[in-house]
């Protein structure tokens, strides 16, 4: 716990995936530890020694949503069987903090290509991996993945400005200086607040990387057109794995169209789920990117289809949401509401020019 606090030992090292374990499976642990059953083992890697203090770190490879748990029941965070840790007796107290944690500190640095292969291999179990989580694993150093990464609130770049330097655990050694410093000078993050605060997504899709997989579609639609489900997108983290030259423009259409849409009073909770936001952010980043002229009525145009939506949209938005026909029927409907184009020619089927 000391190590914890102290921050010798790093929860959340730049590879870990979010925490996703729900207060249930916390509960669970905490009993099982508070009954005094064994649990498995948790892995520690090395990190670096800071030459300043001449104090090491170590990161926890597998572990965290345990250790996780842990610091959560100590700290009064959590109650178990109607008792939080204050409520324990002494004693019961005692038992749980000398409670012998298995630990096997793995011989390689954080840095070690093996240690994701260990964090990957041993993740397998209880809560797989998903398609994103292994995405944003084997693409770490993928400039559209950081970009995704950075817009979504998936990655934090702004250690800098609090007490950190390079090297921290805490920072992916594959997000160069370039790309910090770029990050530290964006200050609108319109799009971190429309899809972070509004509700679109819950807590628990946040940590399993729903949003960033939804924004990962967002830069390929504005870049590429609309696909069927995620089909473009680990083209795209390989060819835009070293750079995306446009990378700029392709920030301010997304985040300026965020805005956009954060300027709407009232905005009906229709255009929070996710298929009519994904086509609502994706058009009129679009439109940005093509110097279209959008309507004075837009807004109230927006606000008065999501009362009275025609059928096809409808459907188009409820079934087969990620299929490229249903986005293009959605994409359709909002462009002529936004610029009073169509997006489409129907007799084609194909994406605007």
């Amino acid at each position: 716990m000391n190590d914890l606090k102290d921050g010798k030992l790093i929860l959340s090292p730049y590879f870990q995936r979010n925490l996703v374990w729900r207060e249930t499976h916390k509960k669970e642990f905490i009993d099982t530890i508070l009954s005094g059953y064994p649990f498995p083992q948790v892995f520690f890697a090395k990190g670096d020694i800071d030459v300043d203090t001449l104090r090491a770190q170590q990161c926890v490879v597998d572990g965290q949503q345990r250790l996780n748990a842990i610091l959560s029941y100590v700290n009064n965070e959590l109650e178990v069987k109607g008792r939080h840790f204050r409520d324990l007796t002494a004693n019961e107290k005692s038992n749980f903090l000398t409670y012998e944690v298995p630990v096997i500190d793995f011989e390689a640095r954080h840095d070690d290509e093996r240690v994701r292969e260990v964090f990957k291999r041993v993740n397998r179990t209880f809560y797989a991996l998903s398609l994103i989580e292994k995405l944003a694993s084997e693409y770490g150093a993928s400039e559209m993945m950081l970009l995704a990464q950075y817009m979504s609130g998936d990655m934090r770049v702004d250690f800098a400005d609090e007490e950190l330097e390079r090297p921290d655990l805490r920072l992916n050694p594959n997000v160069s200086d370039d790309f910090i410093e770029w990050a530290g000078k964006k200050r609108d993050e319109y799009y971190i607040s429309l899809i972070g605060e509004s509700g679109a997504f819950t807590s628990y899709e946040m940590a399993r990387k729903v949003a960033l997989m939804f924004t990962l579609n967002v830069i390929s639609s504005v870049l590429d057109g609309y696909y069927d489900r995620n089909d473009k997108v680990k083209p795209n983290l390989e060819r835009y794995k070293d750079s995306i030259e446009n990378r700029d423009e392709v920030y301010s259409w997304i985040d300026g169209a965020s805005g956009l849409v954060l300027e709407i009073q009232e905005l009906p909770p229709f255009w929070l789920r996710k298929a009519n936001l994904f086509t609502l952010v994706v058009e009129l980043s679009r439109a940005k990117r093509e110097g279209k002229t959008l309507l004075e009525s837009w807004q109230a145009d927006i606000k008065a289809f999501a009362d009275d939506a025609p059928q096809p949209y409808i459907l188009a938005a409820r079934e087969g949401v990620n299929n490229r026909k249903e986005r293009l029927i959605r994409a359709d409907h909002v462009r002529q509401l936004l610029t009073g184009e169509r997006a489409i020619v129907e007799a084609r089927g194909a994406d605007p020019e």
